[in-house]
């Protein structure tokens, strides 16, 4: 067993809570200066179950190998950023497991997901500490990723850092916590692909695992996990080095708040995949990425999508491959709405309002808007920059409405506003020579 005499654990544990005057009711965990993996799922293990329990991490590094928690209810605090500092262990490979693809069977402490953290149902909240990766691969073995469309073999890095997941509802919350990651393998770009997932990753009760030659199948192995509700909240974060940041990925009936975020040098921001009947929020983010800035895609992989849920995107600072150092050579998009489902309906909210977005050279657009038939909102938006293509493209898309964007300066490949073949009924207010109408029934308007 990884854990190793869990008595003597405990009873330092309980040492641990004595001296810890300023908050006795709480496990207080000091580093060792070794591996602390034991002493950090010890306290993990402590919170399963009962409410209201506080993990205290003192001042100083925790070396650890990969964690997993079952029904933690309870905070994880440490003495602020930068003064508690969690980073894998030195000198062992990673724990990880080898189903195919890895979420084929629960995580286990012996049998881990390939996350440096993983919970499993409960009510989390983590403040006032960093995650921290030495650059290079990590020492992982092989695990099998299973992630839009593929199922291949993966070594020398994690899927992410943190991920929050479960049959039951779920709340996470993130408050003021670092993650650094470090140059490795993932598109010769990072050891880590993402930061904070907020995910189905369990499969549902009445299914099968997944074989291995069903992870080639993508749509086959997602349907079969259950989607996440509950409440997501990522807060006053940092994160550099990084593929993708914060997701939140195959949710229903779900709150999710992604505020105040520092998101830097990294490949993506906030993402958002396959939500049904929830709430999403993006706002005030400063997003500094080489790909794409807000991703919001409605698949049919997950839960039945595109009923009634909401998303706000606002007063966001986006910047798209400002220094021109895409590890593709180019970046994408500004800000992505796409509704990629088989039946997509009318009941669905899209609110992007008052964001300020500026591309670097080779960027294919600001704003791609695809497929959707509800209310879709974009106004009093900024860019700046270029584009390959346009500012705003609508395709595909009914009932939008496009008002009082500003395009002052911005030099676009294409046109500021698209509207394609497909896009009908929308109404767009905009200076004359700015919009492109391809589609039907459209009205523009010049003020």
């Amino acid at each position: 067993m990884r854990l190793g005499n869990k008595l003597i654990l405990a009873t330092l544990l309980t040492a641990f809570t004595a001296t810890a005057s300023a908050d006795p009711a709480a496990i207080w965990i000091y580093p060792s200066g070794g591996d602390d993996t034991a002493n950090l799922q010890a306290a993990l293990d402590s919170c399963s179950g009962p409410p209201n329990c506080v993990i205290r991490l003192a001042e100083g590094v925790f070396h650890t190998n990969t964690l997993v928690a079952h029904d933690f209810h309870g905070q994880i605090r440490g003495r602020g950023r930068h003064s508690t500092i969690i980073s894998p262990v030195e000198g062992q490979p990673l724990n990880v497991n080898d189903a195919v693809p890895y979420f084929a069977e629960d995580p286990t402490v012996d049998e881990p997901y390939p996350f440096l953290m993983t919970f499993a149902d409960g009510d989390i909240v983590m403040s006032d500490l960093s995650f921290e990766f030495p650059d290079g691969a990590l020492d992982t073995g092989t695990w099998y990723d299973s992630w839009f469309g593929f199922c291949d073999p993966a070594e020398g890095y994690l899927a992410g850092v943190v991920l929050a997941t479960g049959r039951e509802p779920v709340d996470f919350t993130v408050r003021d916590v670092s993650i650094t990651g470090g140059a490795g393998p993932f598109f010769d770009v990072t050891n880590v692909r993402a930061g904070i997932y907020y995910k189905a990753g369990l499969l549902r009760d009445d299914v099968p695992p997944p074989t291995p030659e069903d992870c080639e199948e993508y749509s086959a192995v997602f349907l079969g996990l259950q989607p996440l509700s509950g409440r997501f909240v990522a807060h006053g974060n940092t994160m550099t080095g990084l593929w993708n940041t914060v997701e939140a990925w195959q949710i229903t009936d779900a709150d999710v708040s992604m505020m105040h975020n520092e998101l830097l040098g990294t490949g993506g921001g906030p993402t958002v995949l396959e939500a049904a009947h929830s709430t999403v929020t993006v706002k005030h983010n400063l997003i500094d990425v080489t790909v794409f800035g807000v991703l919001v895609r409605q698949n049919d992989f997950g839960p039945p999508v595109g009923e009634g849920s909401s998303f706000v995107i606002s007063h966001n600072d986006i910047l798209v491959n400002a220094r021109g150092d895409s590890p593709f050579g180019v970046g994408f998009v500004g800000v992505q709405y796409e509704d990629v489902t088989t039946d997509a309906t009318s009941d669905e909210l899209v609110d992007i309002r008052k964001n300020t977005i500026q591309l670097g050279p080779d960027v294919f657009d600001g704003m791609w808007l695809f497929g959707d038939e509800g209310a879709l909102r974009v106004a009093q938006n900024d860019f700046s920059g270029a584009a390959l293509a346009t500012s705003i493209t609508a395709d595909a898309t009914s009932g939008c409405e496009i008002t009082k964007n500003g395009f002052d300066g911005f030099i676009a490949g294409e046109a500021d506003i698209l509207l394609t073949e497909s896009t009908s009924h929308c109404l767009v207010v905009a200076p004359e020579g700015t919009v492109v109408d391809l589609g039907t029934d459209n009205t523009v308007i010049v003020p």
